[in-house]
């Protein structure tokens, strides 16, 4: 640990105080901080090179493997085993072009049950909304258009709220800013 003093520090390096900068500790914080890098930034290069090696050492050493084996092998076993490698790489590559095909269908499915979902909120909950925004408008005569929008919103949320949380229950927007609903709501059948 390196006890230093940035205010005598400062003063030395403005002042060209050679003496004060000397005793701040600065001076040595830097050379001991610098020592440090250059050491922690060598051992990583060193490692870094290392692991690079012996990925070099161990894929030399399975192509020498592979090289051995087929030297072994007859002509008509390196064909047979040549064929069935192209034909694993041809099955792996209609695999790998299958993929997006089954990601666009599984996502097309997902979409086609959020809309439905959606509908069914929409025909089971629109009337209501519109109905309550209406009466709540008529009940509020200062009501500014702000308040409406925003007790709106919240109405909207509290009703797909309580429909993903508790599905098959209507919420009850009105205790929309009185309380936050949890799940816990949907066990006790507030």
């Amino acid at each position: 640990m390196i006890k230093t003093s940035a205010r005598l520090a400062l003063e030395g390096k403005l002042d060209g105080d050679q003496t004060a900068l000397g005793s701040s500790g600065l001076p040595e914080f830097e050379r001991d901080f610098q020592h440090f890098l250059m050491n922690d930034k060598g051992r990583t290069f060193l490692r870094s090179v290392a692991m690079q090696a012996r990925k070099l050492a161990s894929d030399e050493r399975n192509s020498l493997a592979v090289a051995e084996r087929s030297a072994r092998l007859s002509a008509d076993e390196l064909r047979q085993r040549a064929g069935e490698l192209e034909r694993l790489f041809e099955d792996a590559r209609a695999r790998r072009d299958d993929v997006p095909a089954l990601l666009r269908k599984e996502v097309d499915a997902i979409v086609s049950i959020i809309e439905a979902d959606l509908e069914e909120l929409r025909s089971r909950e629109g009337a209501r909304l519109l109905q309550e925004a209406t009466a709540h408008l008529e009940a509020e005569e200062g009501i500014n258009a702000s308040e409406l929008d925003e007790h709106v919103k919240v109405s909207i949320v509290q009703v797909v709220g309580g429909a993903a949380r508790c599905p098959g229950r209507r919420a009850d927007p009105s205790r929309a800013r009185r309380d936050r609903r949890t799940d816990r709501d949907c066990d006790e059948g507030a």
